[in-house]
């Protein structure tokens, strides 16, 4: 027996030990069903209870709390006992994998993937599929890697598996997508995943990499984390919107790009410029870049440029004196008194009063 077959035997006997493991725990949540619904019967017994010592003692209000109390557990009671029926039927239609029935999955594995692997450092059997092009849109090769320690947890296949862009071309709003169905290495699995889960809990590895290469090699327009339309695109900082490059609106002050809805401009210079950039002038109201915007010298209200130098700021206002009631108070002071000029243009000087006989 040479070294690749002893450790295909070795990688073999550790998914058994896995799928055993995954196996008693799934024992362990029909236990755990169980134990909830006997004590939710529990519970509605001794309601049953204080409702009997109610009704002797003709506590009437105590016995409707009581009755609210029993209709509440009737309805966990229809919920625990459908936990117990799942846990149940998932516990039966598993069915174990012989050592032997792995070892032949796995060397069918070898025989249909070139790059059928294992590696010791991450307890992990791989292969790559790819490069993958969808809709004209090059994504690269990706390489599914199988977590053997994580085997038992079939019920969150999530976890069980990456799928690992090697040459990422990733959406232009977000790094992480790799792939219209993978984030963060994660697959969106989609209507493929009972038939994952399936092949994970019975150790079928093969199946498992046909499965997964399968989401990959396919689009579904309906649920992608970025859509290929929107591939090369670039998000709006403000509202995460992906818009073509030709689309997007740059704002100088913040140094981030927006969608046609979240973009603005300033209202004196015209430049583009995001809503959470632009001030508002507390004297016209108009929304303006920080360049157009400017304080009073005088008590150093924010104002455009354009209040500042037409004297628009309303301390100037309080400040100005009233030159129209100070020429009033002029004209009211002087003397209204006029004498008689005489030939010489000299003022001339009023004579007794004569009387008449």
């Amino acid at each position: 027996m040479d070294k690749a077959q002893r450790q295909l035997i070795h990688v073999a006997e550790s998914i058994h030990q896995q799928l055993k493991t995954q196996a008693t725990g799934r024992l362990c949540q029909v236990v755990n069903a169980a134990q909830n619904l006997l004590g939710n019967l529990a519970q509605l017994g001794r309601l049953g209870e204080l409702l009997a010592v109610c009704a002797g003692r003709q506590w009437n209000a105590a016995a409707e709390n009581v009755c609210d109390r029993i209709r509440r557990s009737l309805g966990e009671l229809s919920y625990y006992s459908t936990q117990v029926e799942q846990s149940l039927d998932l516990a039966k239609t598993t069915q174990q994998s012989s050592l032997r029935d792995i070892l032949a999955d796995m060397a069918q594995a070898q025989d249909e993937f070139d790059d059928f692997r294992y590696s010791p450092d991450t307890n992990a059997l791989s292969v790559t599929v790819g490069p993958v092009e969808l809709k004209g849109i090059q994504l690269g090769e990706f390489e599914i890697r199988l977590l053997i320690p994580n085997m038992a947890q079939a019920n969150r296949s999530n976890t069980i598996y990456r799928v690992v862009a090697l040459d990422p071309h990733p959406a232009g709003s977000n790094e992480s997508v790799t792939h219209p169905h993978v984030s963060d290495e994660r697959l969106c699995e989609g209507e493929a995943s009972a038939a994952i889960r399936a092949a994970l809990a019975n150790g079928r590895v093969c199946d498992f990499f046909h499965l997964v290469g399968a989401v990959l090699t396919t689009y579904n327009p309906h649920s992608p984390y970025v859509s290929l339309d929107n591939w090369e695109g670039i998000a709006c900082h403000e509202c995460g919107y992906t818009m073509g490059e030709s689309d997007a609106h740059w704002c100088e002050s913040c140094q981030h790009d927006f969608c046609d809805e979240c973009i603005s401009q300033c209202r004196r210079c015209d430049e583009s410029s995001c809503r959470g950039c632009l001030e508002e002038c507390s004297v016209c109201g108009e929304s303006m870049c920080s360049s157009c915007m400017t304080g009073c010298v005088e008590c150093g209200e924010r104002l455009c440029r354009n209040c500042v130098d037409d004297g628009q700021c309303p301390c100037l206002k309080e400040t100005q004196p009233d030159n129209e009631e100070d020429d009033h108070d002029s004209v009211q002071s002087a003397p209204t008194s006029v004498g008689v000029s005489g030939e010489d243009g000299a003022a001339a000087v009023p004579g007794p009063r004569v009387e008449a006989a």
